[in-house]
C-alpha cells in the first residue's frame, strides 16, 4: 500500500506559501517545508488514520540555498513516517553551500582508535536523527512528539538524489548518552564525495565530505541496555570518490577530482562514553549496528599512501554477505581491494559483530578491557563475541594491480575525446555522468528481492529485506532515473545507482543538473550545456539489418509564468505502459506514444541530419554500424575486456525560448521481420 499523504516540491516554481498536501498543482518550494507539512498532517489525522505514512516527491532541480535553488538550508531533517523520493537522481541535487544559513551539528568524531573526539561541529546534508518517533514535531514548542510516539519506529525511505559537499552527507546517530531507535532505507543515490571541484554555476570550489553515510551508536548510560541497534538498509548507491578525465580541453587524462584522503563512504561506529557507571568498559571504537549494505559501488583512486579513501569502516561481512531466501550468501558491493576494514590511519572503527539490544536484558559488549579513567565500570554479562571479518569485494575495482576493473562511467568515456571519432564542444571535458556503460563489469553483479510476497534478501546478520508493495517505495523496482528505467535488467541487479539500460541519452549536465543548452526556468545552474546529443546503445543492437527509430514526446510550457503541475512520472508519458509479452524480457514496455502526434510538439532537433530528416516528426530510421567504438579501460587496465557499444550523435537545434519536458524511447526494427518490430528500449527523460 502506498502512503496516504503526499506532497510535491519544485525548487523553481514551487511556493511554501501556497504549497498544499495531496495536490501536485500546488508544490512546495523547499524540501524541508514539504517534509514538515507532511508529518504535521499525519499527526493531525492520527485519530482516524493511525497507521498513515507520508511521501514527498522532489521535482528535478537544485536543492540548497542558491539563487536558482530551493532555498533549503542544511541539514535537511528527516521526519518519522515521511519518505522522500527524488524523481531522478541525476537531476535532484542536494548541494551544500558553506556561507549561507546552514546549521552545523555537534557529533561524535571517530578520529582516534579509542573514545574518539566529542563534540565535533560538522555540516550535514541529511540528518536522520530527527526521524525517531520520539523526536518533537517541527514548529510550536519544539517538545511535542507525534501522536504515535509509543509505536515502533518506521523505516523512512530516501531515494533518488545526488548529494554534494558537507562534512557528512547522511548522518544517522545519537546524542551522547541519549541513544535512539533509528531505522531507514537509503537507495539509488549518488554520493558525490569529490573534493575541490567547481560546479558550473559556482565561483568557488566545493569541499568534499569526510563521510558519505555515518551511523553512530552511543552506549546507553540511562537504562543500562547497551547499544541500541540502527536498522538501516543502504542499497544500490554509487559513491564517487575520484574522477578520471581532463582538467582542460587540451590536458592529458588524469585523476582530476579526488575525495579527501581520509574520506569514508560508509562508517558504522560506536561512542563508548567511558566516563562513569553504566559506561562501556571497552573504549575502542567498533561497528555496533546490524546494517544491510547491498549493491553499492565505491569508486576510489589508486593510492599507495598511508592515509587513503575507504569504502567502508566498521562494516563486517555479516552486514554485506547476502542471499535470496535460504540461498548461498555472497558479496554484492564493488570496491578496491583493501578499502574495507577497521581504519585508514585517520578514522577508526573496528569490525565487530553487533547485536539487537533489548532493554530488559543485561548489558552486552564486544570486549571487556577496562576503561581508562572511568569510575567503576559495568561488568559485561558476556566477554566474548562472535568474531567478524571485513567485507570482501564482489568485483575488485582498479587500485593499480592486475585482475582489477574499472566501472565504465558514461561521463568519463565522453570526456576522453581521443576515444571517439566525432568532435566535442570545448566545455565537454567537465561532463559528469556516473551512469554505467553497456558491458560494464558492474552489470548483474548485485542481488535483489523478488516480488512483495516472494523471497527476501537475507544478510548474514539476520536482517531480511523485502520488496515493497508500493512501487514508489520499492528499492528494487526502478533505478535512480525512475520512470521507464527498471531496477533489474538481465539476470540480476547492477551494482550502483544506475541499471544499464538499452538506451543512454547523454549530452546534458548529467549528475549535477537537469538542464541542457539554453537556460530556462527549469535550469538548475546558469551554464549552457552542449548542442549535441549522444545516444549510446549496447553491442546487441548492432547489425546491417537493424534500424533504430528514436521516438519522443514533449510537453512544452506555453510561456512565463511557468506553472506546470508537479508529477509522479514525467509529463507526456503513458500512465499505464503498453506491455507486449511477445517481446524479449526487459524490452517489452512502451512508456510513450509512438508516431509523434502533433499534440506532443516534438521539435526537429531530435531528428538525424543524415539521412535527411523525414516529415513525420522525429521518427527516423538509422542503420546501426557494425564497427563499434571501444571503451579503453582507464589507466591501461589490460585485463578488463573492452566495453563495446554504439554511439550516435545528434545536433540539437531547440529554440532559445523553449521550456519543456522531453522523453525519448527508441524502438529497434529489423527489416527481416514482417512486423518490423524487434524490441523497445528503456525511457530517457530530460527536463529543461
Amino acid at each position: 500500500m502506498c502512503p496516504e499523504v503526499e506532497a510535491w516540491v519544485d525548487p523553481t516554481i514551487g511556493s511554501d506559501v501556497t504549497g498544499s498536501i495531496n495536490d501536485p498543482a500546488l508544490p512546495y518550494k523547499q524540501l524541508q517545508s514539504a517534509i514538515d507539512a507532511v508529518i504535521l498532517h499525519l499527526d493531525s489525522i492520527h485519530s482516524t488514520t493511525s497507521n498513515a505514512k507520508g511521501l514527498v516527491y522532489a521535482m528535478p532541480g537544485l536543492y540548497g540555498p542558491y539563487t536558482n535553488g530551493s532555498g533549503d538550508n542544511f541539514p535537511i531533517e528527516m521526519r518519522d513516517r515521511v519518505n522522500v523520493i527524488g524523481m531522478n537522481s541525476r537531476a535532484c541535487v542536494l548541494r551544500y553551500k558553506s556561507d549561507v544559513g546552514n546549521q552545523p551539528k555537534s557529533i561524535f568524531w571517530p578520529d582516534q582508535a579509542a573514545i574518539g573526539n566529542f563534540p565535533f561541529s560538522a555540516s550535514i546534508l541529511v540528518d536522520w536523527s530527527t526521524a525517531t518517533n520520539g523526536a518533537p514535531l517541527p514548529g510550536g514548542s519544539g517538545t511535542t512528539p507525534p501522536a504515535w510516539v509509543g509505536d515502533a519506529d518506521y523505516a523512512e525511505f530516501l531515494d533518488g538524489f545526488t548529494l554534494e559537499g558537507a562534512d557528512v552527507q547522511i548522518y544517522a546517530g545519537d546524542t551522547r548518552g541519549q541513544p535512539l531507535y533509528l531505522s531507514g532505507r537509503i537507495s539509488n543515490c549518488v554520493f558525490d564525495m569529490r573534493d575541490g571541484w567547481t560546479p558550473e554555476d559556482e565561483a568557488s570550489t566545493l569541499a568534499g565530505p569526510w563521510f558519505g553515510v555515518m551511523v553512530v551508536s552511543t552506549i546507553d548510560i540511562t537504562y543500562s541496555c547497551g547499544y541500541w541497534d540502527k536498522h538501516f538498509v543502504i542499497a544500490n548507491n554509487t559513491f564517487v570518490m575520484a574522477q578520471y578525465g581532463r582538467s582542460s580541453p587540451a590536458a592529458s587524462p588524469a585523476w582530476i577530482h579526488q575525495s579527501r584522503d581520509e574520506a569514508v563512504g560508509i562508517i558504522d561506529v560506536n561512542d563508548p562514553y567511558c566516563l562513569g557507571a553504566n559506561s562501556d568498559p571497552d573504549p575502542f571504537l567498533r561497528g555496533m549496528s546490524n546494517l544491510v549494505v547491498l549493491n553499492n559501488l565505491f569508486r576510489t583512486r589508486p593510492d599507495t599512501s598511508n592515509v587513503k579513501p575507504m569504502a567502508m569502516l566498521g562494516i563486517d561481512d555479516g552486514d554485506t554477505l547476502a542471499a535470496i531466501g535460504s540461498g548461498t550468501p555472497r558479496e554484492t558491493n564493488a570496491f578496491a581491494v583493501g578499502r574495507a576494514g577497521t581504519h585508514n590511519n585517520y578514522f577508526y572503527s573496528n569490525v565487530a559483530t553487533s547485536f539487537v539490544v533489548n532493554p530488559t536484558l543485561p548489558i552486552v559488549y564486544c570486549g571487556a578491557s577496562p576503561c581508562q579513567g572511568a569510575g567503576t565500570p559495568c561488568v559485561p554479562s558476556s566477554t566474548s563475541c562472535v568474531s567478524a571479518s571485513a567485507p570482501t569485494t564482489a568485483r575488485a575495482l582498479w587500485n593499480g594491480a592486475t585482475g582489477e576493473f574499472d566501472p565504465g562511467f558514461v561521463g568519463e568515456f565522453l570526456n576522453l575525446t581521443n576515444q571517439i571519432t566525432f568532435p566535442l564542444g570545448q566545455s565537454f571535458y567537465v561532463y559528469r555522468d556516473w551512469r554505467l556503460l553497456p558491458g560494464s563489469p558492474m552489470a548483474d553483479l548485485g542481488i535483489a528481492a523478488t516480488a512483495p510476497n516472494g523471497s527476501p534478501v537475507v544478510t548474514n546478520n539476520g536482517r531480511a529485506v523485502y520488496t515493497h508493495a508500493c512501487d514508489a517505495l520499492n528499492t528494487f523496482f526502478r533505478d535512480g532515473e525512475k520512470y521507464g528505467n527498471p531496477r533489474v535488467v538481465g539476470s540480476s541487479i547492477d551494482v550502483g545507482f544506475d541499471e544499464i539500460g538499452s538506451l543512454i541519452l547523454a549530452g546534458s549536465w548529467a549528475n549535477d543538473s537537469h538542464s541542457h543548452n539554453t537556460p530556462t526556468p527549469l535550469l538548475a545552474n546558469s551554464s549552457q550545456g552542449l548542442a549535441t546529443r549522444f545516444f549510446i546503445l549496447p553491442e546487441l543492437f548492432k547489425g546491417p539489418l537493424t534500424k533504430l527509430a528514436i521516438n519522443g514526446t514533449q510537453n512544452i510550457l506555453s510561456g512565463p509564468p511557468y506553472s506546470p503541475n508537479a508529477w509522479t512520472q514525467p509529463p507526456a508519458t503513458l500512465r499505464a505502459p503498453v506491455v507486449d509479452s511477445n517481446l524479449p524480457a526487459d524490452y517489452r514496455s512502451r512508456f510513450i506514444s509512438y508516431g509523434n502526434p502533433s499534440s506532443q510538439n516534438v521539435p526537429t532537433a531530435w531528428c538525424w541530419n543524415n539521412p535527411t530528416p523525414p516529415t513525420n516528426g522525429c521518427k527516423v530510421s538509422q542503420t546501426i554500424p557494425t564497427t563499434l567504438l571501444p571503451y579503453e579501460p582507464l589507466l591501461n587496465v589490460t585485463n578488463q575486456p573492452d566495453l563495446y557499444f554504439v554511439v550516435l550523435s545528434v545536433p540539437d537545434s531547440e529554440s532559445s525560448n523553449l521550456a519543456a519536458y522531453f522523453n525519448v524511447q527508441a524502438v529497434v526494427e529489423n527489416d527481416s521481420t514482417s512486423s518490423g518490430l524487434t524490441r523497445w528500449t528503456n525511457l530517457q527523460s530530460e527536463y529543461r
